[in-house]
């Protein structure tokens, strides 16, 4: 039975605190959290940046949000 319970709690430490750090590493995060507007020919970088300040964050860029790249750039501010 002591046994069994000590297998159970080495179990459970390796699952809370080794796994979740494995995964995580694996998910890349995005430094461009707050997307909002459509990048286009008449709305591109420059725009999108100066936006991005007036709404007091530090960086803006046209990014695409999909890997197929079917959907159009999108502002994206840091």
């Amino acid at each position: 039975m002591a046994a069994a319970r000590a297998y159970l709690l080495v179990s459970l430490f390796v699952f809370a605190f080794i796994f979740p750090s494995i995964i995580s590493d694996d998910i890349p995060t995005n430094p461009y959290p707050y997307c909002y507007a459509k990048c286009s020919k008449s709305y591109g970088e420059e725009e999108c940046k100066m936006d991005c300040i007036k709404k007091k964050f530090v960086d803006g860029k046209c990014l695409k949000k999909d890997a197929h790249h079917l959907e159009p750039r999108t502002c994206c501010c840091n």
